[in-house]
């Protein structure tokens, strides 16, 4: 239920069968960012790290707000050159890491109110059931950054080869 870590890493590559990066690679991804809300945080030759502004919803209906660092590095790949996306959601998994302490209160005043020997068993559903609602909308939140995620690749790989077809994996 407490994880220190995302238990999962989104990652991306969107590929392209040309063999060198565009010339104005920084000039695009710069325009990329301005055009699609997210913030240039770092900047070298052939990697950038965006920000993303998003939000999560803790137990499916309490919003909050998080910025997830994307990392894109163009690297050459098999028979052309790719777009390598990363992302560690750290900032929605702390956010449903927050949820699921919210459930341990909650159930150790389910405990207190009850009483020691009264108050165990209702302490314990409260816990499996708050276990099963942060779960379900963490994966959730996952789900809808991975999404988002690999939404930004595909318009990112648009935007520095809008000429050419490219993959997504």
């Amino acid at each position: 239920m407490i994880r220190r870590k995302p238990d999962r890493l989104i990652r991306f590559s969107y590929q392209v069968s040309d063999e060198a990066p565009p010339a104005d690679a920084g000039d695009v991804v710069s325009n990329f960012c301005t055009t699609h809300g997210l913030s240039l945080i770092d900047a070298t030759n052939d990697e950038w790290n965006l920000l993303v502004n998003d939000s999560t919803r803790v137990f499916g209906f309490i919003p909050r707000e998080i910025e997830e660092v994307i990392s894109v590095q163009l690297t050459p790949s098999a028979g052309g050159i790719a777009i390598e996306v990363s992302c560690e959601p750290s900032e929605t998994h702390g956010a449903h890491l927050v949820g699921t302490a919210g459930v341990l209160v909650f159930a150790g005043s389910v405990w207190i109110a009850g009483g020691l020997a009264d108050g165990l068993l209702p302490a314990l559903a409260t816990t499996a059931a708050g276990w099963l609602v942060v779960e379900v909308t963490r994966h959730w939140a996952f789900d809808a950054l991975e999404h988002r995620v690999r939404m930004l690749v595909k318009a990112l790989g648009m935007a520095l080869w809008p000429n050419q077809p490219g993959q997504i994996t």
